[in-house]
């Protein structure tokens, strides 16, 4: 009696050890390596080698196959030769039974083993994926050491398994990169669970446009550029920067004979200073980016030069319009509401169900409106605006 006692506990600690080693795997596997590199630059051992296990995972993978592989088998030949060996005898005197006694007796200890190593398997992989950094950097050290341990039997064994994949021909493929389709599914999950306003999601969203899109289909076209003339007189070229809503001017005349731009706040302090209205005196060198440039790029020319507008040229040099930092930022943050500047919806919804769509609309906005995958001819970039 004791010794069928002491077999159910060595066959439980099988069990439990394999729950363990399941844990273990799965708690590595679903952490967050940002997390467990936060807690690694505070100063969590623990976490930095959850980190390396977590980035390296070989042959951690393969230490802890190799343990649940042979505890499944040592539970399996100890609980069939032993404890279904002490049941057999058990059920030996009961009448009727006692000739079959070795098959029930087997058949009961093989499902009762099966029925506990699936629960020891579930339980500890649930409590892995709700505290998975937590888990991970408690196991980390430990398995660490069983992975030194254990490395020439995963030599022998990765030796093996590359000859098998050789003799097959068999090419394992590069762990492909994260695109950018996963990460914008990731925060919309992110969103949904709280984690993430919509206001950022759509930040982050914009920001991703951003990216393909050029400054041709955000730029300010040239008829609606107000251009100041360095000849005319002060009173008109007053009137003409009372009435826009622009605060950057080029100046010259229309699209030709460019001479500088200048700002509002430059003109202001002059004329505060008590200085007459001079645009030579507020005038800036002129920045020139081509309109097939990207916004990203643009942006960057802001950044190093210290400017925030630019003359977008065409192939031929024709200015064609306008860039100006507040442009760039407003496709990231939506278009930002002024006093002096109520322009129309690009997008409006009439009362029989048709749209009114602005022709200067970026295709990406229109996509992400109508939600929309993909447009014909988009891949040949034949048209940038929903108006080409």
């Amino acid at each position: 009696m004791l010794w069928g006692i002491v077999d159910i506990i060595i066959v439980l600690l099988l069990i439990l050890t394999n729950g363990l080693f399941a844990m273990s795997e799965l708690a590595v596997i679903s952490s967050s390596k940002t997390r467990l590199l936060r807690h690694a630059e505070e100063g969590s051992s623990n976490a930095r080698v959850a980190l390396d296990l977590a980035e390296n995972p070989n042959r951690f993978l393969a230490t802890v196959q190799i343990a649940i592989t042979l505890i499944g088998v040592l539970s399996g030949a100890f609980g069939g030769a032993s404890l279904a060996g002490h049941l057999a005898a058990t059920l030996s005197s009961i009448p009727y039974i006692g000739r079959y006694s070795d098959s029930i007796a087997l058949a009961l200890v093989v499902g009762l083993i099966t029925y506990f190593s699936l629960l020891a398997e579930l339980i500890p992989k649930r409590i892995a994926v709700s505290t998975p950094e937590g888990i991970a950097s408690a196991v980390a050290k430990p398995m660490a050491k069983l992975a030194a341990l254990t490395s020439p039997i995963i030599r022998v064994l990765s030796f093996s398994t590359d000859i098998v994949l050789r003799f097959f021909r068999f090419r394992l493929a590069k762990k492909a990169p994260v695109t950018e389709e996963e990460i914008r599914m990731l925060i919309g999950q992110a969103t949904i669970a709280g984690v993430f306003e919509e206001a950022e999601q759509d930040m982050v969203e914009r920001v991703f446009r951003l990216g393909g899109r050029r400054i041709g289909v955000m730029m300010t076209p040239r008829n609606k550029v107000v251009w100041l003339d360095i000849n005319e007189s002060p009173d008109k070229t007053r009137r003409k920067i009372a009435k826009s809503p622009y605060f950057w001017f080029p100046v010259g005349q229309k699209a030709g004979n460019i001479q500088g731009v200048v700002h509002v706040r430059d003109i202001a302090a002059n004329c505060l200073s008590g200085k007459p209205l001079d645009l030579r005196a507020s005038m800036h060198k002129p920045l020139f980016v081509h309109e097939s440039t990207q916004a990203l790029k643009v942006l960057e020319n802001f950044r190093q030069s210290g400017q925030q507008m630019a003359l977008v040229v065409d192939e031929y040099g024709t200015i064609e319009g306008i860039i100006t930092l507040t442009d760039i930022l407003e496709a990231i943050v939506g278009d930002i509401a002024s006093p002096e500047v109520l322009e129309e919806l690009p997008i409006i919804q009439r009362e029989e169900g048709a749209w009114l769509v602005r022709g200067m609309l970026p295709v990406d906005e229109l996509k992400a409106f109508f939600h929309i995958r993909k447009l014909p001819g988009e891949r040949q970039r034949r048209f940038q605006t929903l108006g080409g």
